[in-house]
């Protein structure tokens, strides 16, 4: 249902949301493109991957961004600015902006993991025979790194907290914004939001959750729909 100011304007994150961005869906199960992500994710995202596939610092990234990203991101972000304050008007519109940005990006994709229902990389190396694709193999016994969640591939979950909170961030602070995040009693520093996106995006493939393609796609919907709250939300 459409959210309405009284009087009838419609609230900021509507207007910037009730259009879907436009995605061209998980490729075909016969095509080189899916052929390529599937021996990626399974060469690289099962817990016992050798070093050779995975180093040590891929598996630590996967593990770490295991964790609930949104709580990760938001603690980092509040951490930077109790050292670095901004004024109580700028950090509201900045917050403001994050949480429409990520409800919306959310809510798109939840939506296409109901509609799509694409397997994820555990289902598909199991079951490989029958997609159809001669240059992919079963692999009996393959189990990721990282649990799956109980829900499907395309798109990206994560993709969806970690896309439009970076953007935001970074129209607002710039891409060379410091942030500290802890999780399960680690910590990284990432200086540019290029490089927390970079392994907040290889973690999931890492850990054997999600194919590329998913990624990819998450990430440009949580960008796209992160600047059109940043033009709704002033």
């Amino acid at each position: 249902m459409p959210s309405v100011q009284p009087g009838g304007t419609r609230q900021p994150c509507d207007v910037a949301t009730r259009r879907a961005v436009a995605l061209d869906g998980p490729d075909p199960l016969t095509s080189a493109a899916y052929a390529t992500d599937y021996n990626e994710v399974r060469r690289v995202g099962a817990v016992d991957s050798p070093l050779t596939e995975r180093s040590a610092e891929q598996t630590a990234i996967a593990q770490f961004f295991a964790a609930n990203p949104v709580l990760t991101y938001r603690v980092a972000l509040c951490d930077l600015l109790d050292r670095e304050p901004m004024g109580l008007l700028p950090t509201t519109r900045m917050f403001a902006r994050i949480d429409a940005a990520l409800a919306s990006s959310f809510i798109q994709t939840w939506r296409l993991k109901f509609d799509v229902g694409f397997w994820r990389p555990f289902q598909a190396i199991a079951l490989a025979e029958t997609d159809g694709n001669t240059a992919t193999t079963p692999q009996t016994g393959w189990v990721p790194l990282v649990a799956n969640p109980a829900y499907s591939d395309y798109t990206s979950g994560h993709a969806a907290a970690t896309s439009p909170f970076a953007e935001v961030v970074r129209r607002t602070l710039g891409d060379h914004t410091t942030l500290v995040l802890r999780a399960g009693g680690q910590e990284r520093t990432y200086t540019t939001l290029t490089a927390l996106e970079h392994d907040a995006f290889h973690a999931r493939i890492w850990g054997g959750l999600h194919f590329r393609d998913a990624m990819e796609d998450g990430y440009f919907l949580g960008h796209v729909t992160a600047k059109r709250v940043m033009r709704a939300i002033h």
